[in-house]
């Protein structure tokens, strides 16, 4: 959390697919004061392209836009933090223009697990290291990329 006063303009990225005028635009919902939120709504949508103020400005971007769609920006900003809900195919091909461009990235992977841990406390009353599932997933999905990469 953010106190005393302290700004940090956050734009939160989503894709609805399947949309009637296609898939793979962002959908802007408004502004807060201190958080610039660009998320699902009912009405247009926009490309990766129109937000490109809206990165530059931002100090993170949390995005759940799915691998497949296009990334049509050219740069991204190195200060500009991007955590990519997306966790496979990893590194999707925003998470590699963020890291090109010496930006810092997080996965989707690692929410997961942590989830996934919390979600054992809470059913079981057992503590699991989300690290533990967090190896677990890397191990699965390098082992699913092998065998597509020998097929």
């Amino acid at each position: 959390a953010c106190g005393g006063g302290a700004r940090l303009a956050v734009l939160l990225a989503s894709v609805v697919s399947g949309v009637a005028g296609g898939g793979g635009g962002m959908r802007c919902v408004g502004r807060g004061r201190d958080l610039r939120a660009v998320v699902s709504c009912a009405r247009s949508l926009l490309p990766w392209t129109s937000l490109a103020s809206e990165v530059a400005s931002a100090a993170l971007v949390v995005s759940s836009v799915p691998s497949t769609s296009k990334v049509d920006l050219d740069t991204w900003p190195a200060r500009c933090a991007l955590f990519d809900l997306t966790y496979d195919p990893w590194p999707t091909p925003l998470v590699a223009l963020a890291s090109n461009a010496g930006a810092v990235t997080l996965g989707g992977l690692r929410m997961l697990a942590v989830q996934a841990a919390a979600q054992v406390q809470h059913m079981t009353g057992q503590c699991v290291d989300w690290a533990i599932l967090e190896n677990a997933g890397i191990a699965e999905l390098e082992r699913r990329a092998a065998v597509a990469s020998s097929s």
